[in-house]
């Protein structure tokens, strides 16, 4: 049975092969120069090796493109590379507002990262989860859905009003409170004392398409 991990072996034969020419030198420096974070478990059959550099440097050219603060997306296990590692490698960008995330366990990965920038959950919870994560500083996402009495359990369960975001459904009709009872919802959890809204957010059922000829009017319909 092999007891070496596969990326210990793939150094090693980098190494053992090092004096058969071109190909073996160029795989030499590929192991070298790889990524500087790894997502692996030892039941896998692979690993994913990624820059933390140049993860950096995208994020602070979407902040700089943009001129506004970015909020990373790294739902679904960071997309393959994992929440806690991308946060560790972007929590420092200036520029960046925090994390939104759609399950709890990928918030609580983040808390256990320890990132100083604000966790936003979007998706549901139960009370008792909810409350957990609150506690930890998570910003809860609420909607249409959200019974209030459950808001104002989990707002006692904190011993706080909760802070939170109103997710807004624009169109793609996934999750949020659609936009013309939008304001009316706002303003009853507003009312009942549980709440401190520090946002909103929407999910756009739509992107600007380059094909589209300007100024895109289903998405600037979305905004408005």
């Amino acid at each position: 049975m092999l007891t070496s991990s596969r990326r210990s072996i793939l150094k090693g034969g980098a190494i053992l092969a090092a004096a058969g020419g071109w190909a073996a030198n160029a795989m030499a420096h590929a192991v070298s120069e790889v990524g500087s974070a790894v997502m692996r478990h030892d039941n896998f059959r692979g690993w994913v090796e990624f820059s933390e550099a140049a993860l950096r440097h995208n994020a602070s050219q979407i902040v700089r493109a943009t001129g506004v603060p970015l909020c990373a997306c790294v739902k679904h296990h960071g997309y393959g590379l994992g929440e806690a590692n991308v946060g560790r490698a972007i929590d420092a960008v200036e520029g960046l507002w925090g994390y939104m995330v759609a399950r709890p366990d990928e918030a609580w990965r983040l808390v256990e990262a320890q990132v100083k920038k604000p966790i936003l959950l979007l998706g549901p919870a139960d009370e008792r989860t909810s409350i957990a994560i609150a506690k930890a500083g998570v910003v809860l996402g609420l909607s249409g859905k959200d019974d209030l009495a459950t808001v104002k359990a989990v707002a006692n369960g904190v011993g706080r009003p909760i802070e939170a975001h109103l997710e807004v459904d624009t169109g793609i009709h996934r999750q949020g409170i659609s936009y013309d009872r939008a304001v009316e919802r706002g303003i009853e959890l507003h009312k009942s004392g549980a709440v401190n809204f520090s946002g909103l957010s929407s999910y756009f059922a739509s992107a600007p398409r380059e094909a589209a000829p300007e100024p895109w009017p289903y998405e600037l319909e979305q905004i408005k």
